[in-house]
């Protein structure tokens, strides 16, 4: 019997070490597979939605823009910062603004960019910014009308901490880019607003839409999308931006359908992780099965020995 018990501590530690080994693999693995999957599934880069423009939109969060600031608005701390009194493309109406821009730190850095999964509120006709003539970036020469901006706020959090402001221009909108001739850049269907929208009486809309458009930060004090180029619904949400909800892209933690592993609080381990695993622990409650088998029967042989020559009663 006193020889069963290292034998017994033995091949328990070796069977403790192997399971921590394989906890320890199960832990670490997933990390790294979903950075792989995630940057196959999420491209960092799309195309225009809007013909008149011919830059690759990145895809960003409201986050993304603000910068260190979020959810307040500045200047400093956004990667679009290109020095003490600007950030973003340098004119909010031109019809063909730069797909990137120099930043602060010397890093370039893309000014034509995708927001997901946006809800948009405050959106009106701004008749208090209109005007009758092209911007002179744009070559100056009159409209042949009146036209103004329409401006909102879109928001990726219903609790409306951080936001952008957009301005679909009143240049886009006569020069054709933009307005209700367009499929894509529709400023009376946009997210299903409901019309009219004044400024006594603003729109609100539940209705989440993804947008493209331009960074623009305004000296006012805020950061925008001007000029906003593009919008479409959101089908099946974003980013985390692309894939449901604000920064965190399936709104919410859990696998890819939102089902968390065995609700326990453990890591989202593989399959074939968990497989291993349960390979681990039969391999280290086997041995000692067997081993407890072997004393057992050793026990009840010494027992008999005993009872036989009148030792045990």
């Amino acid at each position: 019997m006193l020889k069963l018990k290292p034998i017994i501590a033995g091949r328990l530690r070796v069977g403790a070490v192997a399971l921590c080994l394989l906890l320890l693999l199960g832990w670490l693995g997933p990390a790294r597979t979903s950075g792989v999957l995630e940057n196959k599934l999420s491209p960092t880069s799309v195309a225009s939605w809007n013909q008149s423009v011919s830059c690759t939109a990145t895809i960003v969060t409201i986050s993304t823009v603000l910068g260190s600031a979020y959810p307040s608005q500045s200047l400093q701390g956004s990667q679009y910062q290109i020095n003490g009194s600007a950030g973003g493309v340098p004119y909010k109406r031109a019809l063909s603004p730069p797909c990137s821009l120099a930043n602060v730190n010397g890093q370039t850095v893309s000014t034509f960019v995708e927001v997901d999964n946006l809800t948009l509120q405050n959106y009106f006709y701004e008749t208090r910014d209109c005007s009758a003539n092209y911007w002179p970036i744009n070559g100056g020469g009159p409209f042949g009308e009146t036209m103004c901006d329409s401006t909102g706020d879109v928001y990726e959090s219903v609790s409306y901490n951080g936001f952008v402001h957009v301005e679909i221009d009143q240049d886009w909108m006569v020069k054709g880019y933009c307005g209700p001739a367009t499929n894509n850049c529709n400023n009376n269907t946009i997210a299903r607003v409901p019309m009219p929208c004044t400024i006594p009486v603003p729109c609100a809309s539940n209705a989440r839409i993804n947008i493209q458009g331009f960074v623009y930060w305004d000296p006012e004090g805020q950061w925008e999308i001007h000029p906003f180029t593009a919008w479409e619904p959101a089908t099946g949400g974003s980013n985390g931006g692309s894939n449901g909800g604000s920064g965190g892209s399936n709104n919410g933690s859990g696998g890819s359908n939102g089902a968390c592993s065995f609700c326990l609080g453990l890591p989202p381990l593989s399959f074939s992780l968990w497989l291993l695993i349960l390979g681990g622990s039969v391999g280290l409650l086997g041995p000692l099965g067997l081993v407890t088998a072997r004393a057992r029967a050793r026990l009840r042989h010494a027992k008999q020995r005993l009872t036989k020559n009148g030792l045990l009663g």
